[in-house]
Formats: C-alpha cells, sequence, structure tokens
C-alpha cells in the first residue's frame, strides 16, 4: 500500500477548484486537479485512474505545491534557458553570415544549377 500524500493548507478546495476551472495554462490545470483530487481525500490509485498520471507524478506534483503552492505547478521548463553556449558571439555571428551564403540546394544535397528550367 503507497503511503497517503499530505496536502499543505495554502489554498481551500473551494480556491482549487476555482483556480483549475478558471486556469488557462492547461499543464498548470492539470496538476492543480491532481492536487484538488488528493485534498479531497481520494488516494493517489483513485487519482491516477482519474488523470491518467503516474504515481511518481503525483506524488512530484503534489511535492511542488506544498514547496512552492500554485507557482510551483506546470511545466517548468519554460524557464530552463538550458546550457550557455561555448561559441563567441564573433563565432556565432560568423555562422550566421556563412548559413545565409549557403544555397537551399546545397542544403539537401541537390545540384538544380545543370538542371534546365
Amino acid at each position: 500500500m503507497s503511503p497517503s500524500i499530505q496536502i499543505k493548507k495554502h489554498h481551500s478546495i473551494k480556491e482549487l477548484t476555482f483556480a483549475f476551472q478558471t486556469e488557462k495554462d492547461a499543464s498548470i490545470a492539470r496538476h492543480i486537479q491532481i492536487v484538488l483530487l488528493i485534498k479531497e481525500g481520494r488516494s493517489t490509485r483513485e487519482v491516477t485512474g482519474i488523470t491518467k498520471f503516474s504515481a511518481d507524478t503525483i506524488y512530484r506534483v503534489c511535492k511542488r505545491y506544498n514547496e512552492n503552492r500554485i507557482e510551483g505547478l506546470g511545466d517548468l521548463r519554460r524557464y530552463n534557458q538550458g546550457k550557455e553556449s561555448t561559441l563567441t558571439h564573433e563565432e556565432k555571428m560568423d555562422i550566421k553570415k556563412n548559413l545565409r551564403t549557403v544555397l537551399p540546394t546545397m542544403v539537401f544535397g541537390l545540384d538544380l544549377s545543370s538542371q534546365d528550367g
């Protein structure tokens, strides 16, 4: 049997229901739904059946809600800027310049210059 998930009292069921119904970002809305269902007393198994999220995802979403409220929900990859480039500004500009001079035929490996038009 899996351990029950505890949800902090950041928001009431009524507030979470309103947030779920009015949220425009689908990812955030689905995560609010998970928190809402757990807060209503549903089991992890029930929530997985309703939302089709895995138990691991449900635990992760609830942990993020407990730590950061609704602001911690949704697809947070948009805030990941990735690794800093190893190219200098000059190298990037040189690549841009070279790409502008390449003919589209060269990119696709076709030699259209010898064909009659």
